[in-house]
C-alpha cells in the first residue's frame, strides 16, 4: 500500500494515459510524477490493457534509466492508479527545437546525445515507437528519451488494444506503425528522427506518413529516414556519421 505523501505544484501535461505534474515528494525533493490516469474517452474496458503497458513504462525505465534513457526515482504499481517519479527536466526539446529556429544555429551536441541515446535503446532490442520532441527531456546537462508507454520489449509481447486507441504521435510516426504498430522495428525510430530533423531543417508543413525533405545537404539525410520502405532507412550508427559530417 502506498503511504507517501506528494505535495502537487502544479499539473505538467496530461496525455491519453495519464498526467505529468511536478510535485514536492516525501523527501522534499521537486521531482515530476506520472500517474496511470485514462481519459474519459477511452472505454474501461480497456483499462486493464492499458495498466500493463504503464507497468511496462516502469520497468524499461528502471532497468535503461541513466546516462541515456530518463531515470525512475521512486514507484508504486498497487491500486487502480499507479504512478512513478522521475527528475524534472531541465528543458523539454521541442523547446530547443524553437530556440534553434530562432537562433539559425542547431545546438549539433543535442542530436548527438538524441543519436547516442537511440543507438543504446535499439542495441538493448528496444524500440521507443513514439519518438517526439516532446518526449526527449534534458537532464543533468544531457538530452535523454523518456515516455516508454509504447515501447516495444525484446521480447516483443505487448498488450493489443483497440484500432480506436491511438498510441503515437501520428506526426511522427512511420507509415508501417499505422498499418501494424505491433511489428515495428528500430527503422520507424528512424523515421521518427527523420522528422525531428525536418522540424529543425524543414521549410514547408509535413503531412504525416509521408517522405520529407529539406533545403541543402541535410535534405538528403531526412529523404533517406523518412524512406517508406522501413529497410532502406539507415541505422543508427550509420546515421550518426551522416548527420554529424553534414
Amino acid at each position: 500500500m502506498n503511504t507517501k505523501t506528494h505535495t502537487t505544484i502544479k499539473l505538467l501535461g496530461r496525455g491519453g494515459f495519464g498526467k505529468v505534474e511536478e510535485i514536492r515528494d516525501d523527501q522534499n525533493r521537486v521531482v515530476a510524477k506520472k500517474t496511470f490516469l485514462p481519459a474519459y474517452t477511452i472505454d474501461v474496458a480497456y483499462h486493464d490493457k492499458l495498466r500493463k503497458r504503464f507497468k511496462r513504462e516502469v520497468e524499461t525505465q528502471r532497468q535503461l534509466g541513466g546516462n541515456e534513457i530518463i531515470p525512475i526515482i521512486d514507484f508504486s504499481m498497487s491500486g487502480d492508479s499507479p504512478w512513478f517519479t522521475m527528475p524534472l527536466a531541465e528543458k523539454l526539446y521541442q523547446d530547443q527545437i524553437v530556440a534553434d529556429k530562432k537562433s539559425g544555429k542547431v545546438d549539433i551536441d543535442a542530436i548527438a546525445d538524441i543519436l547516442n541515446a537511440l543507438q543504446f535503446l535499439h542495441q538493448m532490442e528496444f524500440v521507443h515507437r513514439d519518438l517526439n520532441p516532446r518526449n526527449i527531456l534534458k537532464h543533468d546537462g544531457k538530452w535523454k528519451l523518456s515516455d516508454f508507454g509504447a515501447v516495444l520489449p525484446p521480447t516483443g509481447n505487448t498488450a493489443t488494444l483497440t484500432e480506436d486507441t491511438i498510441i503515437y504521435t501520428e506526426q511522427y510516426c512511420a507509415p508501417e506503425q499505422r498499418r501494424d504498430f505491433h511489428a515495428s522495428k528500430p527503422s520507424a525510430d528512424v523515421y521518427s528522427f527523420g522528422c525531428i530533423l525536418h522540424d529543425l531543417f524543414g521549410d514547408r508543413a509535413r503531412t504525416p506518413y509521408g517522405k520529407h525533405s529539406a533545403p541543402g545537404p541535410i535534405g538528403l539525410i531526412i529523404e533517406k529516414c523518412t524512406e517508406q520502405a522501413p529497410e532502406r532507412r539507415p541505422s543508427i550508427r550509420v546515421l550518426r556519421g551522416l548527420v554529424l559530417d553534414i
